[in-house]
């Protein structure tokens, strides 16, 4: 059973758009903002251990942000955290700027958001997977983009322009893994060749 009593339903949103819950903690009485399924998955009270932690999450002021930046700083930082042998454990952090101050995690998020469709699913995306979270290296972007980028993608940059194999594999129109397939056989910088030169004779009418 989970400590969470009367979890009821907001009018608020996770940056996914999924309906966001409220329930009051039976032991301390601290009232917490979150997914219906997170909420009904707790069976202790961990809020007491909130007061000793370094980052001051509460200076977001969005609860949906603030549960996505919670999140981050957990697989990035906290050893208990199933997630942080992949980010963690890898070196990827989140800057200074942001664990100092959330509040600039926000106002980055909203300055961005202004430009974003506001129908689609958005997520917080790394552009280089193997560098940590800050300004210069994290964009928002829909869900369905952020799912083509795991860990174990290799991205190839050509004119500046960095892409998975299978999107670039869509940008010159062949099947989907084509790209990944020649990288696989000659490299990738061979392939980035390949493409460039295709991009060339594209741009020349060619």
């Amino acid at each position: 059973m989970s400590i969470y009593e009367e979890i009821v339903a907001t009018d608020k949103r996770s940056p996914t758009r999924s309906i966001l819950y409220e329930g009051t903690c039976s032991v301390c009485g601290k009232k917490v903002t979150g997914r219906k399924c997170d909420l009904e998955g707790v069976k202790t009270c961990r809020h007491p251990n909130l007061k000793n932690t370094s980052v001051p999450y509460s200076q977001i002021t969005d609860e949906s942000l603030r549960i996505v930046f919670e999140g981050i700083v957990k697989r990035c930082h906290k050893t208990y955290c199933k997630e942080y042998r992949w980010y963690g454990d890898k070196g990827v952090k989140v800057c200074d700027e942001w664990l100092s101050n959330p509040y600039k995690f926000q106002e980055w998020v909203e300055s961005r958001m202004l430009h974003a469709d506001s129908e689609s699913k958005m997520s917080i995306d790394r552009i280089d997977p193997s560098k940590g979270y800050s300004p210069e290296n994290c964009r928002v972007v829909p869900i369905s983009e952020n799912a083509r980028w795991k860990s174990t993608t290799i991205p190839i940059t050509v004119n500046y322009q960095t892409l998975t194999g299978r999107q670039w594999s869509e940008r010159i129109g062949k099947s989907p893994d084509y790209i990944n397939k020649m990288r696989r056989n000659i490299g990738i910088e061979k392939t980035a060749e390949y493409i460039s030169k295709f991009l060339n004779e594209e741009s020349q009418g060619g």
